[in-house]
């Protein structure tokens, strides 16, 4: 609304497609766009970011997906039988499951036992979130049975392919492998009875989203059971900002 001054002045509004109109409406699409700019700016380094830590996790795990030459957990280096059947034990996890491991070539046991924790029924849907080889998920199979069913999701095409054909070797039918981001699974809204993972979500740079995407995937009244590592403070800025830290 503009106002004119001087004798008999009077208010009035622009036609429109004046180029009074036209100018004021550029002025206020210019203000818009820097501030969305200024905005996709900073946001826009935050996603490359997050791009980053993604392509580095998916590059060091494609890496170790084919690697049977050494056993641990996610959060130690490799070692031998025996030690490896004591980090076992540490986990929660029986002499019986440590062997399954094995057998499905799984090269590290994550940081937990999600699968205890899970209270899993016959014939209930159980997903896995970041699934590797498939270990917590063959575990999952036999507690749910074949009226149940499991589907395990990583973004690691050769981790997928890797827990395909220990599916395969084992002869257990009641699992799927579906290749899909653990911020964005592949999988429908309230799909799920139990939503796991296992030394994954810290991987993660945006873990908001993969919790928000528990939630979506869960039935009313569902569960979740993560194992995980934690950091009790603040970390370093270079270390947060750098991608490479991410992966260990």
């Amino acid at each position: 609304m503009a106002l004119i001054s001087g004798v008999g002045a009077k208010k009035f509004s622009p036609p429109h497609g004046s180029t009074y109109a036209c100018v004021r409406k550029a002025g206020e699409t210019i203000k818009q766009r820097k501030k969305m700019m200024e905005m996709s700016g900073k946001e826009g380094k935050e996603a490359a970011k997050k791009d980053d830590v993604k392509q580095m996790v998916k590059e060091k795990y494609a890496s170790i997906s084919g690697s049977r030459d050494s056993c641990g957990t996610c959060c130690g280096g490799g070692e031998g039988l025996g030690a490896f059947m004591e980090s076992g034990r540490r986990l929660s996890y029986s002499e019986a499951d440590c062997l399954r491991a094995m057998e499905a070539g799984a090269t590290t046991l994550g940081c937990g036992n999600p699968v205890a924790e899970a209270d899993i029924k016959a014939g209930e849907m159980v997903v896995d979130l970041g699934c590797g080889p498939g270990f917590d998920v063959f575990l999952s199979a036999e507690k749910t049975g074949k009226t149940g069913r499991v589907v395990g999701i990583d973004m690691t095409p050769e981790m997928i392919e890797r827990a395909k054909a220990n599916a395969r070797r084992l002869g257990v039918e009641n699992v799927k492998f579906r290749l899909g981001e653990i911020e964005n699974p592949p999988l429908d809204d309230g799909e799920a009875d139990v939503v796991m993972s296992n030394c994954v979500i810290n991987l993660s740079a945006d873990k908001g989203a993969v919790y928000r995407e528990m939630f979506r995937i869960l039935k009313p009244g569902g569960r979740i059971s993560i194992s995980d590592t934690l950091r009790s403070g603040d970390m370093p800025g270079a270390i947060m900002d750098d991608p490479g830290a991410w992966t260990g």
